[in-house]
């Protein structure tokens, strides 16, 4: 079980674990896909440049807000739609992301923890398992996150630096809410 950064208690399918027999780290991907991390976004305070909070739906009607514990900065979204964007901001305010660093001469960004925990154990296993392809149903292949994540983070001889980049990001979790 992992302590996410809502403070609940989930179980993390793609943790990596070790084969008794080859003693290998291995990835087993879940499928989940960029939405699966979606659910809150640690982000850089715009009143205080520390780290807030925004959850896609944190009031009773179900619209996004943004709350920083430290200075008290606090806004809801007028409307729930947003902008899926694959970078590194939020989608509902555009607020930068806390988790980020630059690695590789390119820009390492996580949403939250769990995305966080996720790109971990990806980038530390040396056997990635992708998804069986369900021929009957209308999952694409292409679709997942693991399948999405650029080359570089990708490539073996980046691992080392990437799993330097993703414990710094790890290090500013002490600072989030």
């Amino acid at each position: 079980r992992y302590l996410g950064a809502c403070g609940c208690s989930q179980l993390m399918p793609w943790v990596v674990r070790a084969t008794e027999e080859t003693m290998t780290a291995r990835f087993s991907d879940p499928g989940a896909s960029v939405y699966d991390f979606a659910d809150e976004f640690l982000v850089v305070c715009p009143k205080c440049s520390g780290c807030a909070l925004v959850e896609k739906s944190a009031t009773p009607v179900g619209l996004p807000r943004g709350i920083c514990k430290a200075c008290g900065w606090s806004k809801t979204a007028e409307t729930s739609s947003c902008a899926v964007q694959n970078d590194a901001r939020d989608w509902y305010f555009r607020l930068p992301l806390w988790l980020r660093t630059r690695c590789c001469s390119e820009e390492l960004w996580a949403r939250n923890a769990e995305h966080l925990a996720f790109l971990e154990a990806y980038v530390q296993a040396s056997l990635r398992e992708r998804p069986e392809l369900d021929t009957t149903s209308f999952y694409y292949r292409n679709r997942g996150l693991a399948s999405r994540l650029p080359a570089w983070m990708k490539s073996g001889k980046n691992r080392e630096a990437v799993t330097a980049a993703l414990s710094r990001l790890r290090g500013l979790l002490r600072d989030a809410p």
